[in-house]
């Protein structure tokens, strides 16, 4: 029976996506006690002068044109002002200072489609319910002439009983008006009246009437807990009939090959007429297989409300027995200490399951960046895509939403009043809707919204915000990207562009610059940081870095640690200078990155580079870059060891040689941790050669351990010819920074070789 229920919910899915044309009008696919009929595919639209839709809509006569719904954008008929899909500058391209709407075109338009429902005794006892997957911006629905509701959440679907107003088996007229952003602005107080962020004027996403039972499931919250090894759902239970209904609550979980693992059930509840209850299944129950980015195993868990043994209502929902939780400064996943390696998203359009696979996350898709050290994904700027969030479950990818609301000048304290109960109506709805999904570890608020702004008045709105998503799921921790804390109210430091103030001795010296690697060691644990871009804190807690070196601005101050070459205009034009290995940019990046992790940082979203090469998995590369050495004493290097994975390093140690003529004259063997989920900083004592006159050598530093190997090497350093009783290796001769990455001969079996060059900045090689 479960495994027939698995298919008919897979071919259902497939159908709606394919918007297959055998599907007629009156088709209602069944799955068992609920039914759906996909209402997409053509419809008319007119676009109409106003800022607000005014009913009646244009005859049918006017010049009505086709468009095909769901679409990522409705223009002609509605024309985006200002930033696309992104929410800055929605007031001021909307009305002007005079408090009137800047124009009476484009921002208004109508959207209809007709459609039949099989005869009344075929749909009888069931609710009826018209769900929008996605309408933006603001929306006016009519059925059969009758105005069902406005909305102005445009980011969370929206739906309506039309029970009552529909005609089984005859043509039914479903109309909606659509405005551009335009709508969404109130012109007296000049604020943005609810989240908009992410998506393009129009019916973005699928239209379908449901067909659901009187008394049902309206919500199911999984939730696990591997520390209490506990399972627990949070029903929602919604009596639509006109009498009091008793329902037993029944839940079984199914293993990924359909095999019952385990079983929930609770007492008889009655639920009154037109009503809801919340009740919650518990099982102290821990799950044989823990999802992780690792091993994504998922779940099902199938929900049933019964009377006189025969189900009523039943759900399926997949879900990873998961728990992310915060300790200290760190982040752990299942018990685990985990570093957050993030990369961002920005997605507007709803992308179907290949476009959510294969989609580009900043030069590279889902499928190729799962685990490629990439092990989390920040969802960017307002619109979570749920297919997007769905590959991420099956992919491994730790996911942290963002909620479409942010630019704190589109939401001034003058409207506080008026948009505030749609924010927080909207982070509810929002969280909802994605919190069943085990991927999604965390929660962000927003993106650079009020920044240094700790003021009262905007704190007292973040506070309100914030309770608001943790009441909706005290499950997962929740941040804001580049927001700090919000004065202690946010569990994660997130702060963005560090570098831009950062730094010990350029704030001691304002003409230096930045200094590296001096000036990286900046963060302090436990005590007050003061050198963050628009951001002051103690490091209590987890501390995000959510975009950090982000190429741009005068290269005279980045002369000190790029040297004269970021001036070569023709090498480094365009993107080359934050995508090259070979950059002195990205040279920098990777030393930063090193020394944050190393410091403990919990999550790192570098804004350039390659994350292979930015912030590797395992591997090992320098914290020292100068090559002064004296022929015949003795000598430290410190190395950095990387371990990020689950598993830990079987014999691992550092083999070093200095190598002259291709022939090795010294070589030592450092032992070190293979600790999972570990970095560690190595000093390397080096006993150094004599030498007679000068010659090029190399040192080398090889990370092994059983399964792989990753090298370092020092290039093109020269020792002197000793004076007295020493010599004195030269510096580096090339003032130019490179850094490749390349793949020799593999080794014996079960092993790998990684061999990583590095040539150092002339300016970089002071010793701090």
């Amino acid at each position: 029976m479960f495994r027939r229920l698995i298919h008919s919910v897979v071919f259902a899915t497939v159908l709606s996506l394919l918007h297959l044309p055998a599907l007629a009008a009156t088709s209602i696919i069944e799955d068992g006690n609920r039914g759906r009929m996909s209402l997409d595919g053509t419809w008319d639209v007119i676009g109409v002068n106003g800022i607000i839709p005014q009913f009646p809509a244009p005859p049918a006569s006017a010049d009505w044109k086709t468009i095909d719904v769901p679409h990522d954008s409705a223009e002609p008929y509605l024309i985006n002002k200002g930033a696309g899909p992104y929410t800055n500058g929605v007031v001021e391209n909307a009305v002007g200072k005079d408090g009137k709407y800047l124009r009476n075109e484009n921002a208004v338009a109508w959207f209809k489609r007709s459609f039949k429902t099989p005869a009344a005794k075929d749909i009888a006892d069931r609710r009826i319910i018209l769900y929008f997957h996605g309408l933006a911006y603001r929306s006016d629905v009519y059925l059969n002439g009758k105005h069902l509701g406005t909305s102005l959440q445009c980011l969370v679907p929206n739906s309506y009983d039309i029970t009552d107003h529909l005609k089984p088996n005859q043509d039914n007229e479903l109309l909606v008006g659509l405005t551009e952003r335009d709508g969404i602005v109130d012109p007296q107080t000049q604020v943005a009246l609810t989240p908009t962020s992410g998506v393009r004027a129009g019916i973005y996403g699928r239209v379908e009437l449901q067909f659901l039972p009187t008394i049902r499931l309206d919500d199911v919250f999984v939730q696990t807990f591997v520390a209490d090894k506990q399972f627990v759902l949070e029903l929602t239970l919604l009596n639509k009939s006109d009498r009091d209904q008793t329902v037993t609550p029944m839940a079984t979980v199914f293993d990924n090959e359909g095999v019952p693992s385990c079983e929930l059930e609770d007492q008889s509840v009655t639920v009154k007429a037109g009503q809801t209850k919340v009740i919650t299944l518990k099982k102290d129950w821990i799950a044989d297989h823990l999802w992780s980015p690792e091993i994504p195993y998922l779940y099902n868990v199938r929900v049933q409300l019964r009377q006189k043994d025969q189900p009523v209502d039943m759900v399926q929902i997949p879900f990873g027995f998961r728990e992310f939780t915060i300790k200290g400064t760190d982040f752990y996943l299942n018990g685990n200490k985990t570093r957050l390696l993030r990369i961002s998203h920005l997605t507007y359009i709803p992308a179907d399951v290949e476009k959510a696979l294969t989609g580009d996350i900043r030069s590279g898709t889902m499928r190729e960046k799962s685990g490629r050290p990439v092990n989390s994904v920040r969802f960017h700027l307002g619109f979570n895509n749920e297919h997007q969030i769905r590959a991420c479950d099956q992919l491994g990818f730790m996911a942290i939403p963002e909620s479409g609301w942010y630019h704190v000048k589109e939401y001034n304290e003058r409207g506080r009043e008026k948009f505030l109960p749609n924010v927080l109506e909207y982070m509810e709805r929002w969280v909802k809707l994605y919190r069943n999904h085990p991927s999604i570890v965390m929660w962000s608020l927003t993106n650079e919204h009020f920044w240094g702004r700790t003021g009262d008045v905007e704190m007292a709105i973040g506070k309100q915000v914030a309770q608001r998503v943790m009441q909706t799921d005290p499950t997962r921790p929740i941040q804001g990207d580049a927001e700090v804390t919000w004065n202690g109210t946010l569990p994660v430091i997130n702060i963005h562009y560090p570098e831009g103030t950062a730094g010990d001795v350029r704030n001691v010296y304002p003409n230096s610059c930045l200094v590296i690697p001096n000036d990286l060691y900046w963060l302090k644990k436990g005590k007050l940081n003061t050198q963050a871009w628009r951001a002051e804190f103690v490091w209590d807690r987890p501390l995000v870095i959510g975009e950090y070196w982000d190429f741009g601005g005068d290269p005279d101050k980045k002369s000190s640690y790029s040297g004269d070459a970021i001036y070569d205009w023709e090498r480094w034009r365009f993107d080359k200078v934050k995508k090259s290995p070979d950059s002195p940019y990205i040279d920098v990046v990777r030393k930063s990155t090193d020394v944050y992790r190393l410091q403990g940082v919990a999550g790192l979203n570098p804004w350039s580079g390659q994350q292979e090469d930015i912030m590797p998995t395992r591997g090992t590369r320098a914290l020292d870059f100068h090559p002064n050495f004296f022929a015949g004493e003795d000598a430290t290097r410190k190395m950095i060891i990387f371990n990020e994975s689950a598993t830990s390093l079987v014999y691992p140690n550092l083999q070093c040689r200095i190598i002259v003529d291709g022939r090795t004259v010294w070589q030592k063997e450092v032992r070190v941790s293979g600790e999972a989920h570990n970095i560690q900083a190595v000093d390397v004592p080096i006993e150094v050669p004599q030498v007679s006159k000068p010659t090029k050598a190399t040192f080398t530093a090889m990370m092994r351990f059983w399964a792989g190997v990753r090298t370092i090497k020092w290039e093109n350093v020269t020792p002197k010819p000793s004076t007295s009783c020493h010599a004195l290796i030269s510096r580096i001769s090339s003032a130019k920074a490179l850094s490749s990455l390349t793949h020799t001969a593999r080794p014996p079996r079960r092993s790998q070789h990684w061999a990583c060059t590095f040539k150092a900045l002339r300016k970089s090689l002071t010793k701090p």
